[in-house]
């Protein structure tokens, strides 16, 4: 017994500290709170076709951060062929990614007031067969 209440002692403050990452340093709002929350409204939805190409699969709530995680419909290699038949390479692709990301996000009023009271969003995209992407994150909106 004594035992477990050292660790109720000691894990106490790491437990308040986190609660303090939550709350939004303009209002007190509690940011993981919305987070859960648009986490629980978009996954009723899943899976989400969100264009011709890509699909949301899953979307997690991690603390103030909500991540969509998606899948394209092609392949790797397919992404590489497209890639190189655009001149394009994949630096720039995932460069070209995270722009379009947060211009959506800070383009949408619902979205952007989340991120701007201190929530992040995060999208991660994978190929057909599983590769990863990009993954950009939104943790700011002017």
């Amino acid at each position: 017994m004594t035992r477990y209440l050292a660790v109720l002692i000691f894990a106490w403050p790491v437990a308040a500290s986190a609660d303090d990452a939550c709350l939004s340093k303009y209002t007190k709002t509690d940011v993981c709170a919305f987070a859960r929350k648009m986490q629980a409204g978009m996954a009723q939805s899943l899976p989400m076709v969100i264009s011709s190409n890509v699909t949301i699969t899953t979307v997690l709530a991690i603390g103030p951060r909500v991540v969509f995680n998606a899948v394209w419909s092609q392949t790797n290699a397919e992404i590489d062929a497209k890639i190189v038949a655009a001149g394009l390479t994949r630096s720039r692709l995932t460069e070209m990614m995270a722009e379009m990301s947060k211009n959506w996000i800070c383009g949408s009023e619902v979205p952007a007031a989340f991120v701007r009271l201190g929530g992040e969003v995060q999208y991660t995209y994978k190929t057909l067969d599983g590769f990863p992407v990009a993954s950009p994150l939104i943790a700011d909106c002017p």
